[in-house]
């Protein structure tokens, strides 16, 4: 069984480029935006 990670991007804020990262068993991401009263949003853009 190969091995599984997930990474978390919290708060995404602009884009990221995960390409570098899918060969060696990345097959999770958690992003989102920020939390709380003043948090950030994530604009959909940043998960295309």
């Amino acid at each position: 069984m190969a091995a599984r990670a997930a990474r978390g991007v919290e708060p995404l804020l602009g884009a990221l480029d995960i390409r570098p990262w899918l060969g060696g068993g990345l097959d999770r991401v958690i992003a989102g935006g920020g939390s709380g009263s003043e948090g950030a949003a994530m604009h959909p853009d940043c998960a295309r």
